[in-house]
C-alpha cells in the first residue's frame, strides 16, 4: 500500500462487493451488519523525513509547536580569528623559579627512661566462698486424682403387676361331642385394653382355668396363643377327665403376648364319647412372679438403688487435713430402646473414713446428666469417696412407654478433684553447711535462705538451722515470708574449724495452693542461698611476694620513698609478716588500714631483690560488706620515690634524617648539643655515625653533650646518634620511672656544598603553535608585524645558578639563546615579520638552570666565600617577564562564496505520492520565514560595506536572475528574505552565492575578529492549495462482479439478496489525525464509458463516519452491463488548509450492511 487513503477505500470497497456476503443465509427482509475483509486500515507517515531532507541538503526535520513538520535549514559563512591570536597573545608570560634550602628539621627529643622498679605484682588472697549449695526437696503430696466409675444401674426386669397390665376376660366353650380322638377348638382375641402393645417376659407364665362338663368323655386340652406377627406360645397339655377341672399354663420365659394375640383352645376326646357336656374355659391371668424384661406402649414404674466405692488415689504422704473442692460429672445416656421413658435420680457423695466416720460432700436430684459440686471440703487421710444413686424410671405423662429393662443407661461418673490446702506435709530434710578450716571466725552481714514452692504458699513452716559461732551451738528458726519461708542469716558468727559448720533441717509444711488448687503429686521446694557478705574475716594463710629491681640500675640512693601495701577493699586491722631485704628483715606496720616500709635513704641495685612474707590478716570490711568467694589484691607500691644520684645503662639510637630532596651536604661550620631537663650529664658514652664515619660526644663543663659540624658530611642513608652508658645528678631529685628529656639541636649550622632536589622540574618551556583558520584566506589578503613589534625580557635572578635561555620562531628564522644572571633585560624583534595564513605558527621558549640533571631535578650548588655559605630554611627566587609587544597591518579582500552550488542545484518539491509532489507554484506554506543573520566586526561596520546574495533559477525554461543586497551598517545582521526566497523557490534548478563589495577597512588587531553571516530557513509543511490538485487516478480495468464477456451470471447471489427493494450500504468509521483532508471521487461506467454511478467523499480530521450507499437501481445497472468498471480519483481539495503532522495516523475500520428483500435460502450445505 503505498502512501495514499484511496487505495484502503478501494480495497474495502472491492471487498463489500465480493466477498462479504458469501457467508449470508437470509430470510424475510433483515438489516445484516457484516464486517469487511481487513476492515481496520492504519496508514502513517504520508511524507518520510529522509524524502523531504532531500530537498534541502543538510536540512533537519522536526515538529513545531503546533506538532507540524518542519523543514529547518541554515547555510553560510563564519570565520573566526579571535581564537589564534588569543594563543599569539598567550606567549606573554611571567616565570618565576625557586631554588627553597631545606630546613633540616628539628631533630626529635631522646628520651632517656629513669628505669622504674616496676609496678609491684598484686598479691591476690582468697576469701574461701560460702560452699553451700541448697538442695531442692521433693515434697509427696496427694493430687486425689480419682478415675471414672461406670455403676450399673440395669433394672433387668419388672413384675407385671407393676406394668399396669389389663388381661381381658376370656371365656371359651367347646362342646364335648363324639368318641375318642374326636376334637373341636376355639378361639378369642386377648384385648389389651390399652395396657401394652407387647410385652417380652423373662420368667412366669400364663394361665388359663379348663372345666369339662361332659360325664361320659375324657379329654386331652392344650392352647395355642398366635401373635400378630404369627410366633406363637404353646401351653402344656391338660387331661381332664369326666366332670373335672384343672389350669392350663403358657410359659412365658422369653416369650413375648401382643395386643391382639388369638388364644385357641383345643380339646380331643381320649376316653368315652361326648354326652352332649362342654368344656368351658375362664379366668385367663398371670401367674405369680411373672416379670416382664421388655414392653411397649405401657404404663410402668421401676426403681434401681447403687452405691459404688471411689478410691481418691491420695498414695502414701503423710500429712493432717488436705482441704479440696470437687465436682462429680454424672452423664447419663438412656438406651436407644427406652422410648417415652422418664427418669429422676438422686445421687450422695460421702467421704468415708476411720471405718465408720464419714463426711457428706454432696447431694443432689436431677433427672438427666449433671454435676455435683461442692468446696472448702476439709477430709483426714486414708479414706475413700462413695458415691449413692437412687433411679426412678416410669413412662412420660399422658404418653406409653417402649422400654427395654435389659438394657441399663450408661452411667459414668468423672470425678475432678482439686486440692485447695494440705496441712501437716512431713519433709524431715537434712542438709549441712561447711566452711573452709582457714576461716579463723566470720561475721556475716545480709544473706538469707529462703524456701518456696512454685503456685504454691507456704502457710506454716518447723524448720530451723543449728550452727556453731566458735564458743556454743545455737539455733535459727525460719519465719514466713512472701509465701515461701525464710532464714535470716543477718549478724551471724559462723567458724570453719567444726566438722559441721551448720545445719539446716525441715521437718513439716502447710500448703495452700490458692484458687488454682494442686496440679501434681509432687511439689519441689526450691532451696535458695542469697549468699551473705562479710563484715569481718581472720584468715590464717602464708603468703610471700618477691619484688624486682631492674638489672640496667647499676646503682641508686633513694633520696625519698616508701613501700605501701593496701587492700582494694576493707582495710588491714591487723598483720603478721616482714619484709626481707639482703640487709635485714623489716617488720610489717599497719597504718590507717596498710601496710608500710619507710625506704628514705636505702641505698639498692639491680642485683638484690626483696620479699613481702605475710603469715596472717585480719581485715574489716563493716563499710563495704565483701562477697565470699572473692579475690582481695593486695597492690603494694613504691610511692614517692626520687634519686639523687644514679648510674644507667641505655640503648638509646636517633637518626639525623635529612630532608629527601638534600641528597648530599656538607657543613661549613656549627655543632650538635644534647641538654638534659632538670638533670646534668656527669658522663656519657656515645658516637655520630654517618657511612663509615664515627664522630665521637664529650660532656661541657656545663653538662652538655656535643657533637663538632666543621666539615662533617651528611646526607643518604641518615646519620645516627648512638648512647649506651649515662651518668646524672640532680639537686631536685629525680623519679624512678620517669623520662627525662634530650634535647639535640644543630647550633649555628652553614652549608657549603649542596645537592639538592626540587620538588618540580626547573626546565621552563613554553610552546605555542597558531593555526589560522582557512576560511581566513577568503577575507584576508596578509597579515604583517609593523613597527617596533618585539618578545622583551625582563629578569631579576637571586639563584646560587645561572639560568640559561632558548627562544624560537622558526617561522620567522628566530634561534636566540642568552643566560640570565643577576637583574637584567633582553629583546628579540619581530619587526616585518610576515605571517603566512597557510602554515601554523610556532613560538618556543626554554629555560633551564646551569649545573642542572633535569632527569632527576637536582641542581648542585659550591660555595667557596664563607661568607656565601647556604643557610638551611632559605629560599633563593628568580622572577623574569616575557612580553609580546606587537602592531599588524591586515587586509580585506571582497567576500564571494556558492551558498547553493550551481553543480548541485535547488528542486524544491514535496513528494506526497508516487505519482505527485507539490511545489510553491500549487500551494501556498503557511509559516514560510527566511533570514539573514549574523555578527561582523567593528572594524567592518561601513554604509559602503555590503553583500550580495544572488539567486538564479529557471522558469518556463528561461533562466532568470534576482539579488537582494545586506549592508554593514552595524555589528548585528537581521535581513528578511521570505519573499525573496518564496519566489526563487518557485523556479527550478536553483543556485545562489554571496558577493561583497570592495570592502573599505585595514586591520591593526584581529584578535576579536568574528565574521558570521548565515541564512535560516525554517517551512512548517502547512499549506493552502490554489487548486484541486490529483494525486492518483485509478481506472477499472476488469467487471467488477468477476464476469466473462458476454456472461451477466455472477458467482454471488446479489439480484435474490437484495430483491426487489434492498441496497447495500458501506460504513466507514476512521480517525485521521493526518493534517490532511483529502477527496475521494468514485464513477462507475460501462464500456462504453458511459457514467452510469457518481460518489465523492471528503475526509475530515479527527473521528467521523462516511456510509456509500448502493441501491436497488444503481446494483441493476452493475447487474446490466457487463462489464462494469469503477474509477477511483484522489485529490487534494483548493482553498482548504493541508498538515503534515508529526506521527499522524488514519485508522479506518469499514463494514457492510445489506438491507435485503428476500424470503430464501440463498446458500445451500449449511454455509
Amino acid at each position: 500500500m503505498k502512501k495514499i487513503i484511496i487505495i484502503g477505500l478501494v480495497v474495502i470497497l472491492l471487498l463489500s462487493l465480493s466477498s462479504c456476503v458469501k457467508s449470508i443465509r437470509v430470510k424475510a427482509k433483515p438489516k445484516i451488519g457484516v464486517p469487511v475483509a481487513a476492515t481496520s486500515i492504519t496508514l502513517n507517515d504520508f511524507i518520510k523525513d529522509e524524502d523531504i531532507t532531500k530537498i534541502l541538503s543538510g536540512a533537519i526535520v522536526s515538529p513545531n509547536d503546533d506538532g507540524v513538520k518542519t523543514i529547518k535549514y541554515a547555510t553560510g559563512l563564519n570565520v573566526d580569528m579571535s581564537q589564534s591570536f588569543e594563543k599569539i597573545d598567550a606567549f606573554s608570560t611571567s616565570i618565576t623559579q625557586k631554588i627553597s634550602v631545606p630546613e633540616i628539621g628539628d631533630i626529635s627529643p631522646v628520651e632517656i627512661n629513669v628505669p622504674n622498679i616496676d609496678s609491684l605484682n598484686g598479691i591476690d588472697v582468697d576469701v574461701p566462698d560460702f560452699d553451700f549449695t541448697p538442695q531442692n526437696i521433693d515434697v509427696n503430696v496427694p493430687d486425689l486424682n480419682p478415675a471414672a466409675s461406670n455403676p450399673d444401674i440395669t433394672v433387668g426386669e419388672i413384675d407385671v403387676n407393676d406394668a399396669g397390665v389389663q388381661l381381658p376376660n376370656i371365656s371359651l366353650s367347646i362342646p364335648v361331642h363324639g368318641s375318642t380322638n374326636d376334637g373341636t377348638s376355639t378361639s378369642d382375641k386377648i384385648s389389651s385394653n390399652g395396657s401394652f402393645s407387647k410385652l417380652v417376659f423373662s420368667t412366669g407364665s400364663l394361665t388359663l382355668d379348663v372345666t369339662n362338663n361332659d360325664d361320659s368323655a375324657s379329654v386331652k386340652v392344650d392352647g395355642i396363643i398366635t401373635n400378630p406377627d404369627n410366633s406363637v406360645i404353646t401351653s402344656d397339655t391338660l387331661s381332664l377327665s369326666t366332670n373335672d377341672s384343672g389350669e392350663l399354663t403358657f410359659n412365658l420365659s422369653n416369650n413375648s403376648i401382643s395386643d391382639g394375640a388369638t388364644i385357641t383352645l383345643r380339646a380331643t376326646i381320649t376316653s368315652g364319647s361326648g354326652n352332649n357336656g362342654t368344656l368351658t374355659a375362664d379366668n385367663l391371668s398371670f401367674s405369680a412372679g411373672t416379670k416382664i424384661k421388655a414392653a411397649e406402649g405401657i404404663e410402668f414404674s421401676a426403681t434401681k438403688n447403687i452405691s459404688q466405692t471411689i478410691d481418691p488415689n491420695m498414695g502414701t504422704t503423710s500429712f493432717s487435713t488436705i482441704t479440696i473442692d470437687g465436682i462429680f460429672n454424672i452423664n447419663i445416656e438412656l438406651p436407644a430402646e427406652w422410648q417415652n421413658v422418664k427418669t429422676e435420680f438422686e445421687a450422695t457423695v460421702l467421704y468415708k473414713y476411720d471405718t465408720t466416720k464419714s463426711i457428706e460432700l454432696t447431694h443432689g436430684i436431677f433427672n438427666a446428666s449433671s454435676k455435683l459440686t461442692f468446696q472448702d471440703k476439709s477430709l483426714p487421710p486414708n479414706g475413700s469417696f462413695e458415691f449413692t444413686i437412687d433411679s426412678t424410671f416410669t413412662n412420660n405423662d399422658n404418653e406409653k412407654s417402649n422400654i427395654d429393662f435389659t438394657k441399663s443407661p450408661n452411667i459414668t461418673i468423672t470425678p475432678e478433684i482439686t486440692v485447695k490446702k494440705i496441712k501437716g506435709v512431713v519433709v524431715n530434710n537434712t542438709q549441712n553447711i561447711n566452711l573452709p578450716d582457714d576461716i579463723e571466725i566470720v561475721s556475716l552481714s545480709g544473706g538469707n535462705i529462703s524456701l518456696n514452692i512454685t503456685d504454691t504458699i507456704v502457710s506454716s513452716i518447723v524448720a530451723k538451722m543449728v550452727y556453731n559461732d566458735g564458743t556454743s551451738d545455737n539455733e535459727k528458726q525460719f519465719e514466713l515470708n512472701n509465701n515461701g519461708a525464710i532464714l535470716n542469716m543477718d549478724n551471724l558468727v559462723l567458724t570453719g574449724k567444726e566438722t559441721k559448720d551448720a545445719t539446716i533441717i525441715v521437718e513439716k509444711l502447710d500448703l495452700d495452693f490458692g484458687e488454682i488448687g494442686l496440679n501434681t503429686n509432687t511439689l519441689t521446694a526450691n532451696i535458695s542461698l542469697e549468699k551473705p557478705a562479710i563484715t569481718s574475716v581472720t584468715l590464717n594463710k602464708s603468703i610471700k611476694q618477691r619484688i624486682d629491681l631492674p638489672n640496667d640500675i647499676k646503682s641508686v640512693k633513694f633520696k625519698t620513698g616508701a613501700l605501701n601495701a593496701a587492700l582494694n577493699t576493707g582495710s588491714f586491722t591487723s598483720i603478721t609478716g616482714v619484709l626481707e631485704t639482703k640487709n635485714e628483715d623489716i617488720n610489717l606496720l599497719t597504718s590507717a588500714g596498710k601496710i608500710t616500709v619507710d625506704l628514705s635513704n636505702k641505698i639498692l641495685t639491680g642485683t638484690d631483690d626483696a620479699t613481702l612474707n605475710i603469715t596472717q590478716m585480719t581485715i574489716d570490711f563493716s563499710s563495704n560488706p565483701l562477697d565470699f568467694g572473692n579475690i582481695l589484691s593486695v597492690s603494694p607500691t613504691l610511692d614517692n620515690l626520687s634519686i639523687s644520684e644514679a648510674t644507667i645503662t641505655s640503648n638509646i639510637t636517633q637518626d639525623i634524617n635529612l630532608p629527601s630532596n638534600i641528597k648530599k651536604v656538607i657543613f661549613g661550620d656549627g655543632d650538635i648539643e644534647i641538654t638534659l631537663d632538670n638533670a646534668k650529664f656527669t658522663s656519657i658514652s656515645g658516637t655520630l655515625t654517618y657511612d663509615t664515619t664515627n664522630t665521637s660526644m664529650n660532656v661541657s663543663p656545663e653538662g652538655s653533650a656535643l657533637i663538632d659540624l666543621i666539615n662533617l658530611e651528611l646526607g643518604e642513608p641518615s646519620a645516627t646518634i648512638s648512647i649506651d652508658k649515662i651518668g646524672i645528678s640532680s639537686s631536685d631529685g629525680i623519679a624512678l620511672g620517669t623520662t627525662l628529656t634530650a634535647n639535640i639541636e644543630l647550633k649555628n649550622p652553614k652549608i657549603r656544598y649542596a645537592k639538592i632536589q626540587t620538588d618540580e622540574n626547573l626546565n621552563t618551556n613554553n610552546t605555542q603553535t597558531i593555526e589560522f583558520p582557512s576560511e581566513a584566506k577568503d577575507l584576508l589578503n596578509s597579515i604583517t608585524f609593523t613597527g617596533t613589534s618585539a618578545i622583551n625580557i625582563e629578569w631579576n635572578n637571586e639563584l646560587p645558578v645561572g639560568i640559561n635561555v632558548s627562544i624560537k620562531i622558526p617561522e620567522f628564522d628566530i634561534d636566540d639563546t642568552f643566560v640570565m644572571e643577576n637583574s637584567n633585560t633582553h629583546e628579540v624583534s619581530l619587526t616585518d615579520k610576515t605571517i603566512d595564513l597557510d602554515k601554523p605558527l610556532n613560538f618556543e621558549f626554554e629555560a633551564s638552570p646551569a649545573n642542572y640533571d633535569d632527569t632527576n631535578n637536582i641542581v648542585t650548588i659550591n660555595i667557596s666565600d664563607p661568607t656565601n655559605y647556604l643557610t638551611l630554611g632559605s629560599t633563593y627566587t628568580l622572577s623574569a617577564t616575557i612580553n609580546l609587544d606587537y602592531k599588524l597591518d591586515a587586509s580585506v579582500k571582497p567576500i564571494s562564496k556558492d551558498i547553493i552550488p550551481e553543480s548541485d542545484p535547488l528542486n524544491f518539491e514535496i513528494p506526497i505520492s508516487k505519482d505527485t509532489t507539490l511545489t510553491l507554484n500549487d500551494i501556498d506554506i503557511n509559516g514560510f520565514d527566511a533570514k539573514i543573520i549574523g555578527t561582523i566586526p567593528d572594524s567592518l561596520v561601513n554604509e559602503n560595506n555590503y553583500i550580495t546574495l544572488i539567486a538564479t533559477y529557471t522558469v518556463n525554461n528561461t533562466i532568470e536572475t534576482t539579488t537582494t543586497d545586506v549592508v554593514f551598517d552595524e555589528t548585528s545582521i537581521n535581513k528578511d528574505i521570505t519573499e525573496f526566497l518564496k519566489t526563487v523557490f518557485k523556479g527550478e534548478n536553483v543556485y545562489m552565492a554571496i558577493k561583497s563589495s570592495d570592502l573599505n577597512v585595514s586591520l591593526e588587531d584581529l584578535s576579536n575578529f568574528v565574521f558570521d553571516f548565515n541564512i535560516e530557513l525554517t517551512i512548517p509543511l502547512s499549506f493552502t492549495s490554489t487548486k484541486d490538485i490529483n494525486l492518483v487516478t485509478i481506472n477499472g480495468e476488469k467487471d467488477i462482479l468477476g464476469r466473462k464477456p458476454g456472461e451477466n451470471k455472477s458467482e454471488i447471489p446479489i439480484e435474490p439478496l437484495i430483491g426487489g427493494n434492498g441496497k447495500l450500504i458501506l460504513h466507514l468509521n476512521y480517525n485521521n489525525t493526518t493534517g490532511l483532508t483529502p477527496g475521494l471521487k468514485l464513477i462507475g461506467k460501462n464500456e462504453n464509458n458511459q457514467e452510469l454511478y457518481e460518489k465523492i467523499i471528503q475526509l475530515k480530521s479527527g473521528e467521523n463516519s462516511i456510509s456509500i450507499e448502493f441501491t436497488k437501481t444503481d446494483i441493476d445497472k452493475i447487474l446490466n452491463n457487463n462489464p462494469y468498471y469503477i474509477d477511483f480519483t484522489g485529490y487534494i481539495p483548493a482553498n482548504k488548509l493541508q498538515q503534515f503532522m508529526d506521527s499522524g495516523i488514519l485508522d479506518i475500520n469499514a463494514w457492510v450492511e445489506v438491507q435485503t428483500d428476500v424470503n430464501a435460502d440463498l446458500l445451500k450445505g449449511g454455509e
